[in-house]
C-alpha cells in the first residue's frame, strides 16, 4: 500500500481528515518501529567493498564512510582467494569462510599486537583491520527505512502489513488528540497483529546471511 492510502485509512478509521500532517508524522514513526522491533532482511544491503572508490584491497587497514541510513554491521567477510602472507601465493585455504569479528574500539590491541581481521564503529565510520590484502570483501548492513513524503511511497512493510501501519497509527494519533476510549480498542488489535508479524517474517525468512540456515 502507498502512503497517501494509508493516510486516507488512517483519516477514516479517526475520523480525523483534518489531521493530515499528525497522521503523516505517526505513519512513518510506526513504519521506522516496526523496522526497528528486529533485524529483518528485506532491510539488509549487501555491498562489495572493494567495488568503492573509498576502499583500496592493498592496504591492511580501511576507514570508511558510513552510509545514509546505516543502522547498524551485520557481517564483513573475505573473498576465497587472498594473499598467503608467508609465501607470497594465491590460497583460497587462507580465507575460506573468513567473517570479520566486531570488536571494541578500545580492544584493537591485544598483548601489545594489533587485532587483524576485525572491524570497529567510530563517530560516521567503520574501520575494518585486514590480515592481508584479498582480492574482494564484502559487507552486509542493516538501514533504517526511508522516510515516507510522497504520496506514491512505499516500502516492503507498507506492502505485507499495510493493516498494522493503519491500526497503529491510528492508535497514535487517538492518544495525540485525547481520544482514550478509542485508542485502548485500536491498542490491543495493533499489538496483536506486530507480535504475529515478528514471529512471521523472523521465522519464515529471517534466515542467517552466513550459514543461510
Amino acid at each position: 500500500m502507498q502512503f497517501g492510502e494509508l493516510i486516507d485509512q488512517v483519516a477514516v478509521l479517526t475520523v480525523r481528515p483534518d489531521k493530515e500532517g499528525l497522521i503523516q508524522q505517526k505513519i512513518n514513526s510506526v513504519i521506522r518501529t516496526i523496522s526497528l522491533s528486529g533485524t529483518f532482511w528485506p532491510d539488509l544491503v549487501e555491498e562489495v567493498l572493494s567495488d568503492r572508490t573509498d576502499f583500496d584491497i592493498t592496504v591492511n587497514v580501511q576507514t570508511i564512510a558510513l552510509p545514509a541510513r546505516f543502522r547498524k554491521p551485520a557481517y564483513i567477510e573475505r573473498d576465497l582467494a587472498s594473499i598467503n602472507p608467508s609465501t607470497g601465493r594465491l590460497e583460497s585455504r587462507m580465507t575460506h569462510g573468513l567473517a570479520y569479528k566486531r570488536v571494541d574500539p578500545k580492544s584493537t590491541k591485544r598483548e601489545g599486537r594489533e587485532i587483524r581481521n576485525a572491524y570497529y564503529l567510530s563517530g560516521s565510520n567503520i574501520l575494518v583491520r585486514q590480515e592481508v590484502a584479498g582480492e574482494k570483501v564484502i559487507w552486509g548492513y542493516y538501514q533504517y527505512p526511508a522516510r515516507f513524503d510522497s504520496p506514491s511511497d512505499t516500502n516492503w512493510i507498507a506492502e505485507l502489513m499495510p493493516d498494522l501501519i493503519i491500526d497503529w497509527a491510528s492508535q497514535f494519533v487517538l492518544s495525540s488528540l485525547g481520544d482514550r476510549d478509542r485508542t485502548a480498542g485500536v491498542a490491543i488489535l495493533a499489538q496483536t497483529q506486530l507480535s504475529v508479524f515478528i514471529d512471521e517474517i523472523i521465522r519464515d525468512t529471517d534466515v542467517s546471511v552466513e550459514t543461510g540456515r
